[in-house]
């Protein structure tokens, strides 16, 4: 076994992992302690599915698929900033100011410049998906700094962003999730056929429960400004 392999089994691994706490804080009781420790472990999966991520990229980059490790480092990137905006919600939910703090602007201009550099190697390389990803980054780093303008939000702002970033940063699992178990489950010839269908495919289902969840939640707050102390 090569360390490719050992990176790459070690990645699914802990991509399965992520992929179960997901569901289970998914039907768990919120704000309970159990549903908190499962979070816990799921940021966790997260974290690990990153530093695995990123020595993958660079044996990319040595075995000469330079296209596939720019892709991997893109991946992990966003996934590992709608991570982090979920966590950092949840500890800075006292306060929006806080919550805007740097690194916040850096991280949502590097999320921007990271999917405008894969929206132009998609386009050179002539890659349908590297083009279509390409939107994610430019739309988490559009929304984040959309956010920081705003001059005030209702109060479960907190509680937006931190769902926000666990089902978008879900996306990533169930994308590795659909790619290595329907390649074992149907024809490759029908597989190829709908490639593009397990990588959007969870896109677009978070993207809409994101927008469920918001109309659930949208006004039923009053207002606050971003230099008033919320509830912790």
């Amino acid at each position: 076994m090569t360390i490719y392999d050992a990176l790459r089994n070690t990645h699914i691994g802990i991509g399965a992992v992520a992929l179960t706490s997901f569901w289970v804080v998914a039907v768990l009781r919120k704000g309970t302690r159990l549903h908190r420790r499962v979070g816990d472990v799921y940021l966790l999966a997260m974290l690990g599915i990153l530093l695995t991520a990123t020595p993958m990229a660079a044996v990319a980059f040595v075995r000469g698929k330079p296209v596939f490790g720019t892709f991997l480092i893109y991946l992990a990137l966003v996934t590992g900033t709608a991570a982090w905006l979920a966590f950092r919600a949840i500890r800075r939910r006292g306060s929006i100011d806080s919550y805007l703090a740097m690194p916040y602007r850096p991280v949502a201009w590097l999320n921007m410049g990271a999917g405008t550099a894969v929206l132009l190697l998609g386009a050179t390389e002539g890659q349908l998906l590297l083009v279509g990803m390409s939107v994610i980054g430019l739309l988490l780093g559009y929304r984040m700094l959309s956010f920081g303008a705003q001059g005030g939000a209702d109060r479960n702002w907190w509680l937006k962003r931190h769902y926000t970033g666990i089902i978008g940063s879900s996306a990533a699992a169930h994308i590795a999730f659909l790619n290595l178990g329907m390649r074992h489950l149907m024809p490759a010839s029908l597989f190829e056929t709908l490639v593009y269908l397990w990588w959007f495919g969870p896109v677009l289902v978070s993207a809409a429960a994101v927008i469920y969840l918001n109309r659930r939640f949208t006004g039923v707050a009053r207002l606050v400004k971003r230099s008033d102390e919320l509830p912790a």
